[in-house]
């Protein structure tokens, strides 16, 4: 994952010769190139392979096989503390370098999270629907805080 280097951005997928398409002139076309996005690009690492050109030939994507995937089992199982920074102008982690995510403790993102409110964890454990959304994700952050400060204040009274 080097921009220096001359495979900077190149997959390797032991499946791509393997799929079947609905145009023959796709069939057997190793390697291919395509332009993606970071969708496609995160939907490569589970190991699709995206809707590429064989020539004049526009060819479907394909859900790829077992071997397709460039995440590997073990991506999911090695759990450790990794610290979430915000950066200012600065080089944030790409979520497709598996290197760096594989072996590192730090996530830098250009999303600022000032606190545990609007982190995505808050948002995902108080699901609510769009009718109420703003409602129930207020309500539960006033308990929340509620509950904080009685405990915070408790503490203090205490020391």
């Amino acid at each position: 994952m080097n921009p220096a280097s001359p495979n900077f951005m190149h997959f390797y997928n032991p499946d791509i010769l393997t799929q079947n398409y609905p145009n023959p002139a796709c069939e057997g076309a190793d390697p291919i190139t395509a332009q993606v996005n970071g969708l496609e690009m995160m939907n490569m690492l589970f190991g699709e392979i995206p809707q590429h050109q064989v020539g004049a030939t526009s060819c479907p994507q394909r859900g790829g096989g077992i071997n397709s995937p460039q995440l590997k089992g073990t991506d999911f199982s090695d759990w450790r503390m990794v610290d979430i920074k915000p950066i200012a102008g600065g080089t944030r982690t790409p979520f497709y370098d598996l290197g760096i995510l594989r072996g590192g403790n730090e996530l830098l993102i250009n999303t600022p999270h000032p606190g545990f409110f609007s982190t995505p964890a808050f948002m995902a454990n108080w699901a609510t629907n769009n009718s109420n959304q703003m409602r129930v994700t207020l309500n539960q952050s006033l308990i929340v805080i509620s509950w904080f400060s009685k405990t915070m204040n408790g503490i203090s009274r205490r020391i």
